[in-house]
């Protein structure tokens, strides 16, 4: 692969685990914390990851669906061209959802309203996945969040700057 195709590689990666980390933060946020990163895992066959510390609820299990299939939407809205073979672990796991929900008939609504959650959330997914590219992987939650609450208009560059100034003096 070379350099342009590994940079077209790297944002769709990071676009694709911004959408999970977006649809996580937005449909659950009072269980989700965890860590979005695009490094490369040749252990677990993954080109990111976005990683809960947190269980999701039983009531959030629908809401699950769609975060898996976010990141792939997401991808997607960014490159049209990408192929869906990278989101075959994420699509398992949200179709054994829909089957322990009895849903699995329903796939196709559940991939529709990821394309609508991507689609209505599209600037904090463009915004996580901008500084995704910086720095590779973000750490728990509050940074990504900040980020996320930015580009929704309900918090400002300042407190990010003052969230990485006290809590990541050495960014």
């Amino acid at each position: 692969m070379d350099k342009e195709d590994q940079e077209i590689e790297l944002q769709r990666t990071a676009h694709h685990e911004a959408g999970h980390f977006v649809a996580s933060y937005i449909l659950t946020p009072s269980s989700y914390r965890g860590a979005v990163t695009i490094r490369a895992d040749q252990k677990a066959r993954t080109l990111g990851t976005c990683r809960s510390e947190a269980p999701w609820s039983a009531g959030d299990h629908k809401d699950e669906v769609v975060g898996y299939f976010a990141g792939y939407v997401a991808e997607k809205r960014y490159d049209p061209t990408a192929s869906p073979d990278g989101s075959w672990s994420d699509d398992e796991k949200a179709r054994e959802i829909l089957v322990l929900l009895g849903e699995e008939a329903l796939e196709g609504e559940y991939r529709a309203r990821a394309d609508t959650f991507v689609a209505n959330h599209w600037a904090a997914i463009e915004a996580l996945a901008e500084e995704l590219l910086k720095q590779d992987e973000i750490r728990g939650s509050e940074e990504a969040e900040i980020i996320i609450d930015i580009a929704r208009g309900e918090a400002t560059a300042a407190d990010l700057e003052t969230y990485r100034r006290v809590c990541r003096p050495n960014y």
